[in-house]
């Protein structure tokens, strides 16, 4: 579908004369100037906000978008949910479709170019497999250390990080350690690893390129999506951090996807279930999706990939699909309408 944006210069003026009000109108006004990036600063500015209406009730707040450091931009929810907070106005972009329909979102066009993957943890189910199989090679080098704080410490680590990270702990000889681990992981994956709940539907349904990003090596990229049949939906598009010269949250590994798959940044997303891996993406100049696995064990993760710089975050594959249906991912598919809510 494409946009073609509608003229909103008037609609602009009038919402900064709401959200500056002229300081001959309150002495205290003054103090409203802004002097940061509410875009920029995030959730903090949204609830700063809150408390400045309260505390110079001159002052007026405009919900960018609903609040969209606090619920998903330019949806039901965030406006609701902005509304609830005593807002003043909301503020949100309208384009018109090129069949002359209204529609609520912030880009001019829902084109994509690349969706970029992450492996462990959103293609696949393995970090429950890998955190178990870890923590009983480190537990038997003598270092005690259960699968949750081995998920907690460790992932989206690159191999080396995680190397380093084990010396700190005081393990004595780590490549043993690794080689061990790497032998009962291969094992355990050939046994037990599967894709993630879904996801092997929204991958195969795609409209637009994709590829992998991974932290994980060569080697047990091809010990473990290589097993499955996704690796054919993706191959040789299956990049890892070894082929560049920081892993994530470095940019480098995002930006050799773009270079790769010669895709521009401004219309690409990045879908991973790290902060490391959006960081990367948010450094990059890519957009970022989270994920979270409904079965993850560790509390929070909404809000660590939202801090982390995700612009929405989708738990479990139906939730993905959503998002990606509002991205434009599956433009050719229009059996398979978004769904909105009433």
């Amino acid at each position: 579908m494409s946009i073609c944006p509608l003229v909103e210069a008037d609609v602009t003026q009038r919402l900064s004369a709401v959200l500056i009000p002229p300081c001959q109108r309150h002495p205290r006004a003054r103090v409203m100037k802004p002097t940061i990036d509410a875009r920029r600063d995030g959730a903090a500015i949204d609830l700063i906000g809150c408390f400045l209406m309260k505390v110079f009730p001159m002052a007026k707040i405009v919900g960018h978008r609903g609040a969209p450091n606090l619920w998903p931009e330019n949806s039901l929810e965030g406006f609701r949910e902005a509304l609830e907070l005593a807002v003043d106005a909301i503020e949100f972009d309208v384009h018109l479709t090129d069949a002359g329909e209204l529609v609520v979102i912030h880009d001019a066009t829902l084109d994509l170019d690349l969706l970029i993957f992450d492996c462990d943890g959103v293609l696949i189910d393995s970090e429950s497999i890998s955190a178990r199989t870890l923590a009983h090679a480190v537990t038997q080098a003598g270092v005690d250390m259960t699968p949750r704080q081995i998920l907690i410490e460790f992932t989206g680590k690159s191999e080396g990080e995680l190397r380093q990270a084990l010396i700190e702990r005081g393990l004595a000889d780590v490549d043993a350690v690794l080689t061990a681990w790497h032998k009962d992981i291969y094992a355990a994956f050939g046994r037990e690893l599967r894709p993630m709940e879904g996801i092997g539907d929204i991958v195969a349904e795609l409209d637009v390129a994709k590829c992998v990003a991974s932290n994980s090596t060569v080697e047990r990229l091809g010990n473990s999506l290589g097993l499955l049949p996704l690796w054919s939906d993706f191959a040789p598009n299956v990049f890892s951090a070894e082929m560049v010269a920081a892993p994530k949250p470095s940019p480098d590994l995002v930006e050799f996807c773009l270079s790769k798959m010669n895709a521009s940044r401004e219309r690409s997303v990045m879908i991973d279930d790290s902060a490391a891996g959006i960081e990367a993406a948010v450094a990059a100049g890519v957009r970022a999706i989270g994920f979270v696995d409904p079965n993850d064990p560790r509390s929070g993760r909404r809000e660590v990939l939202l801090a982390a710089g995700a612009e929405d975050v989708a738990f479990g594959a139906d939730e993905l699909r959503l998002i990606l249906q509002r991205l434009g991912a599956y433009q050719a598919r229009a059996e398979r309408p978004m769904e909105v809510e009433a």
